[in-house]
């Protein structure tokens, strides 16, 4: 491999070792303009450039690897990866399951997420979407007169809503929310839908928004959709009010 520009330089602060080596090599990575696909030096060669033990070396790029910032291949070495939000997304609603406050920010966050694609949408919808939201919301009505609340229709409601919006983030952050959501329902006691046709007829209303392609109308329907989920989280909130919310604590 030809002598790098920016060579690796050793590591003078060693606390905490791992993180100062995952930024030593993420460092020589943007300095030496690599790509994904490009080689890096082995483990060997970056525990002598780096002045540490070889497993210190292995540990450091193990995180990175679940981070899709290196990738180690059988047999051929260290290699700049293909870095992508997958990691960190999967993490991030772990970190805020059991924090109201962040449950109530994050809601905000989906909210804009979705009301700010609504003219994409629009743009985008086609009959076999539409044919699909239907026969999701049909699915969600038999539910209901059931007296049963499903989430996984819920979510899949949302997932094809925006099925046609070239943008791959988007689906990944709103799995985000619904696992965020599902967790604290689960472990939380997150209530669900009081009023399960209430909860049907909102869907309802953004899906003929949609088959009337009118933007406003999907808008509205939106915002109405959404305080129905804020009362819920109100309701939740409310029962942990002798609870520090503002520190995120909903435990005894």
């Amino acid at each position: 491999m030809p002598d790098p520009q920016f060579p690796i330089k050793p590591v003078q602060q060693r606390i905490p070792l791992y993180k100062v080596l995952q930024q030593s090599i993420k460092d020589y990575i943007i300095q030496n303009e690599l790509k994904p696909g490009d080689s890096l030096p082995s483990e060997m060669e970056l525990a002598s450039q780096l002045g540490v033990s070889r497993n210190s070396v292995r540990e450091a790029v193990k995180a990175l690897e679940m981070l899709d910032i290196v990738e180690g291949r059988s047999g051929a070495g260290l290699f700049v990866g293909s870095f992508s939000f997958n990691a960190l997304l999967e993490n991030f609603g772990f970190g805020i399951m059991f924090n109201l406050t962040e449950l109530a920010d994050i809601l905000e966050v989906r909210f804009h997420v979705e009301y700010g694609l609504i003219p994409r949408a629009v743009e985008g919808v086609t009959p076999e979407q539409l044919a699909r939201l239907r026969e999701i919301v049909d699915e969600m009505r038999h539910a209901a007169e059931a007296g049963t609340y499903s989430a996984e229709h819920d979510r899949l409601f949302h997932q094809t809503l925006w099925i046609n919006v070239d943008n791959a983030v988007v689906g990944k952050i709103l799995d985000v929310f619904w696992g965020v959501f599902y967790q604290a329902r689960r472990l939380r006691s997150l209530p669900g839908p009081s009023d399960l046709m209430r909860t049907y007829q909102r869907h309802v209303r953004i899906l003929e928004a949609l088959e009337a392609r009118d933007i406003q109308a999907m808008q509205e329907s939106m915002v109405f959709h959404y305080e129905g989920i804020k009362d819920r989280l109100r309701g939740l909130q409310s029962m942990a009010g002798s609870f520090n919310t503002s520190k995120g604590s909903i435990d005894g």
